[in-house]
């Protein structure tokens, strides 16, 4: 997708045009307009308490987590070895009161989430396993009621 630009001023009144082409420039189908949307300009008072940093998001929406390889990380499933390659990490308490949500894992870069943050936990795939001492960062994601996935 392409040419897809913010407005300068924000409208209730948007619409796109979408077209399909094959490789060599064809019409497949289209143009169509989408309905009509609203782009609505963010402001302060609309994110977390109304300090905008990039550090910073609403962590009820998103967060930043780091897991270390000691008793506390281990109880929440991490535990790498150098051999171990598939991990459970079940999330903190205070993540638990949203349903659903995505998680992508940050570092290390050789592991991977199945995406899926659900009420408990979410899976950690490693290729190679990661050695012992590793620390996982991830990025957990609430998603509203009305998002599904």
């Amino acid at each position: 997708m392409f040419g897809i630009k913010n407005p300068i001023n924000p409208s209730t009144a948007f619409t796109a045009t979408i077209t399909t082409r094959d490789s060599g420039g064809g019409l497949i189908d289209g143009p169509s307009p989408t309905n009509v949307y609203t782009i609505k300009k963010i402001v302060s008072a609309d994110i977390a308490d109304g300090a905008i940093t990039w550090t910073k998001p609403v962590e009820s929406f998103m967060r930043r987590v780091t897991v270390v390889d000691n008793a506390a990380g281990n109880a929440v499933g991490w535990n790498p070895d150098g051999l171990q390659q598939l991990f459970d990490i079940f999330i903190f308490d205070d993540l638990r009161e949203q349903n659903t949500g995505y998680v992508s894992v940050l570092f290390p870069d050789t592991c991977k989430s199945n995406g899926i943050l659900n009420e408990l936990e979410f899976d950690v795939f490693c290729n190679p396993a990661p050695p012992d001492g590793t620390a996982l960062h991830y990025l957990a994601v609430n998603l509203p009621e009305n998002i599904v996935q």
